[in-house]
């Protein structure tokens, strides 16, 4: 358990870092949530907010689905996998590091919980608030057992 602080006060996530195909106790799975994109989607999770950022969320979540568990990475390896599923690699982790730029309207600055940390070696791991987010995606057929 980690604490953080915003100016709206502090809070506490656990980082999630799993090797792939070894869950780590997480009853919701990277395959349960359903973050395809459709006719009008783009994969957006749902629970995030704004538009970019449920498409990163929803980006984020099929990397994970590629790997096989909520694993740690770096940004090579997400900007690789954003030119294999054919979305924009600049904005790979839009809005879920922390504060981002709303450049609709008056362009404020938005405050975000951190989803997605970045490690001391480099990499990077989501916390269980991703995943918490996540959960109102999760596929109908899994519903009753998350």
């Amino acid at each position: 358990m980690k604490r953080f602080a915003t100016r709206h006060g502090t809070g506490k996530v656990n980082l999630i870092a799993e090797k792939p195909g070894e869950p780590a106790g997480h009853v919701v799975r990277p395959e349960d949530i359903d973050a395809s994109p459709g006719e009008f989607s783009t994969g957006a999770v749902g629970s995030f907010g704004k538009h970019e950022v449920e498409a990163a969320a929803g980006n984020l979540v099929r990397f994970f689905q590629m790997r096989d568990g909520w694993v740690k990475f770096s940004i090579p390896e997400l900007v690789e996998f954003a030119k294999l599923d054919g979305f924009d690699p600049k904005r790979v982790l839009f809005g879920l590091t922390g504060p981002w730029e709303d450049s609709g309207g008056l362009g404020s600055i938005k405050e975000a919980p951190p989803y997605v940390i970045a490690l001391s070696d480099g990499s990077y791991c989501i916390t269980d608030l991703f995943i918490d987010r996540c959960k109102s995606s999760i596929k109908k057929e899994r519903l009753d057992t998350a």
